[in-house]
């Protein structure tokens, strides 16, 4: 017989019901197929007294949350949508969008169950949802999809989404629902009691198919696909006091309980990591029992530094090298010694994977931490790498993260005659043709390629011999150019020149960096723009003097603080070098985001950063971020940027995408000049050209290129 504990407060009267071991007897010192069995006993006990249709009035009690819930106390608590519904007032009906109405989900889908009794009413695994994301989601599988949609509706938004099932190894799912990851550790843990309450052979026959359960015996109940899945998702959101609530009330509407909720560490002696070892309630922690800390315990009764999550493999997905992926994993560990878990990746293609930070706290790790992880791989093909988590006295953990780029592009080269030759790009880089185009005559010559076809003569937009950078299909042009003129760029600097020098002389103490006070110095009067982001303090013009230069110098924040500037010429240089004084010799990175143009190492000596800058594209004017990676506020002062090898000089004019600059004449000018040709009484006419516009002038009359006259005499 189960025993019960009712807590009164002095001040009104306040239940607090509570089980204890008691209730579980039967499952101790129990393992394997025996345990399970026994936790199927247990579960028997329910559902009672419960039907489909009484579920709107027990979601009041079972699925709202709690009274000290600042602007959300006694609304439904939706684990597909952010939205707070009203109990019995936002019941579907109709729905047309996310926050019409909230329904009954058979998150283990009715039709894998053929609508059978008691399951059909199990209140254990039917939860109110948004009825537009429910049926997004229809009789779909829970899964993982990197790159899934999410349904919003203004400030309505699904909290989960839908898509290609990117799950390691199991992408052939197909499409499938993933819930944030805070109500994950909820969707396992009510599967894994489905899959005990309605094991095979049980009396009542009821059966569970579909994706995640086993037609046999197998994994009690599970395919081995649920088995990857729902170990990581119950690992890496534990039990919380949602769960334990819910499980509360569920036992007053239908007389029983979900085991993994009470004791979560049962899911790994069933499927997990200790499905050869006996379980004993001693070793145990119930989420019922005092020592159980919510949202952190894993029911492990063991002491030992140990890590709870992450395990296995996170799959990014596919993608291409222009668009990175990144994906918030989640941390947890128990019984830490003092220090910083340390998390590194390595391997082949370790470069591809990024962290957002390298350590976590012992507190963080205990408490339940996530980081954001990023793939961005620069070259196609699958990728693997691995990620180790260690320190604080734990045996390290391995992960194994994977992704896999594609990125193929179609470009065409059109060359002046519509001759036309297709490539297919296996990169971002289109590769160029095999023959160049002829020139047009010995004064008018092809000069190189533009995917702009209304470009206006900048040189800075036609490709020679260098590889032009694409981020889809693209056509490439030819373009021709007269060899004499006197060309369209007017400043090309030369070796020496300074291209931007910047030492805060007109600042103030405090000022921020911004458009308005920044450059004392810009080749040919460029116009700059300037902006700082702060790390773990303010970046900001400081006073002093510090980095070597002169007051005042410029602050930037620790901890990924950064001063930026756009606009900076190039004068049409192919390298440049820029240098900067610092009172840090370490962790300042100089990026930027203009393509064609790449930032080489930063090297330090003497108090003084320097770094080769290329200018492959002749990019007239680019970006460039120094960010302070230090743990402390540095300064900067005196930033140089000289040109090191100037640009070819340019004696080009008259750039077109043809042999010829003069317009096509259209077949009705042509009959205004043959009919004045041919009638003696017309004036002649003649083909002018204004303005980049044909007109015919005939005596006093001018016609457009389409024949009309326009009633304009030319001065």
């Amino acid at each position: 017989m189960r025993i019960r504990i009712l807590l009164v407060a002095l001040l009104g009267t306040l239940s607090l019901w509570a089980i204890d071991q008691s209730y579980y007897t039967t499952i101790n010192n129990k393992k394997g197929a025996t345990l399970r069995d026994n936790l199927y006993e247990i579960t028997l006990a329910g559902p009672k007294d419960m039907s489909y249709n009484k579920l709107w009035t027990v979601y009041s009690s079972t699925d709202v949350y709690p009274a000290d819930s600042v602007g959300k106390a006694g609304k439904i608590w939706d684990m597909y949508s952010n939205v707070l519904w009203t109990p019995g007032d936002d019941q579907c009906g109709n729905y047309s969008n996310v926050g019409s109405c909230y329904n009954r989900e058979h998150s283990v889908p009715k039709s894998w169950f053929k609508e059978k009794t008691p399951a059909y009413y199990d209140l254990c695994h039917l939860v109110p949802t948004d009825g537009y994301v429910n049926n997004q989601r229809g009789n779909d599988p829970f899964g993982e999809c990197a790159n899934g949609t999410r349904l919003k509706n203004g400030d309505y938004v699904a909290t989960g989404k839908y898509g290609s099932s990117t799950f390691e190894g199991y992408t052939s799912i197909g499409n499938v629902f993933e819930p944030d990851d805070q109500y994950k550790g909820d969707f396992a843990r009510i599967y894994m009691y489905m899959a005990v309450r309605y094991k095979k052979g049980n009396t009542n026959e009821v059966s569970i198919s579909g994706e995640m359960f086993n037609t046999e015996d197998k994994n009690y109940g599970f395919t081995d696909y649920s088995v990857a899945l729902l170990m990581k998702w119950h690992r890496m959101d534990p039990v919380s006091v949602k769960e334990i609530t819910r499980n509360d009330s569920m036992e007053v509407k239908q007389s029983n309980r979900n085991p993994f909720v009470d004791y979560p560490i049962l899911a790994e002696y069933l499927w997990g990591n200790m499905t050869s070892e006996t379980f004993t309630l001693d070793n145990a922690i119930a989420s019922f029992d005092p020592a159980f800390v919510p949202g952190v315990s894993d029911g492990s009764n063991t002491t030992s530094p140990r890590i709870i999550a992450p395990a296995g493999t996170i799959n990014f997905g596919s993608t291409d090298m222009i668009t990175a992926i990144t994906q918030d994993v989640y941390f947890h560990a128990a019984n830490l010694e003092d220090g910083n878990l340390t998390l590194a990746i390595s391997g082949d293609n370790a470069a591809f994977f990024s962290l957002a930070s390298n350590t976590i706290t012992k507190d963080q790790a205990e408490t339940g931490y996530t980081i954001t992880v990023t793939y961005a791989p620069t070259a196609n093909g699958n990728h693997t790498a691995t990620l180790t988590v260690s320190g604080c006295g734990v045996t390290p953990r391995t992960v194994t993260l994977t992704g896999s780029c594609t990125t193929i592009y179609t470009v065409t080269w059109t060359d002046v005659a519509s001759s036309q030759t297709t490539k297919t790009a296996n990169g971002t880089e289109a590769p160029l043709p095999d023959e160049t185009p002829a020139n047009c005559s010995a004064d008018r010559v092809f000069v190189g390629w533009t995917a702009n076809k209304n470009f206006e003569g900048e040189i800075k937009e036609i490709f020679t011999s260098n590889t032009p950078v694409i981020e889809a299909d693209t056509t490439f042009y030819a373009v021709y150019a007269d060899k004499e003129g006197d060309g369209n760029i007017e400043s090309t600097a030369e070796v020496g020149a300074t291209l931007w020098k910047e030492e805060f002389t007109g600042f103030k103490a405090d000022d921020v960096p911004a458009a308005s006070n920044s450059s004392t110095e810009v080749f040919n009067g460029a116009s700059l723009t300037s902006s700082v982001t702060d790390g773990n303090g303010s970046t900001k013009v400081y006073s002093a003097i510090l980095a070597g230069g002169t007051a005042p110098e410029l602050l930037i924040a620790k901890q990924n603080g950064s001063f930026s500037i756009a606009g900076i010429p190039t004068g049409y240089a192919t390298e440049m070098t820029l240098t900067f004084k610092s009172n840090k010799s370490t962790a300042m990175t100089v990026e930027t985001g203009t393509k064609g143009i790449t930032v080489g190492e930063v090297s330090y000596e003497s108090g003084v950063f320097s770094c080769l800058i290329t200018n492959s594209d002749n990019v007239e004017k680019f970006d460039l971020t120094i960010t302070n990676g230090n743990s402390n506020n540095s300064r900067e002062d005196d930033f140089l940027l000289v040109v090191t090898t100037a640009g070819a000089s340019v004696t080009l004019s008259n750039y077109s995408l043809k042999c010829s600059t003069e317009p096509d004449i259209p077949t009705a000018v042509e009959n205004v000049i043959d009919s004045s040709e041919n009638d003696s009484a017309q004036p002649a006419a003649r083909k002018i050209l204004r303005n980049g516009q044909l007109l015919i002038l005939r005596g006093n009359e001018v016609f457009s290129v389409d024949g009309r006259s326009i009633n304009a005499i030319l001065p």
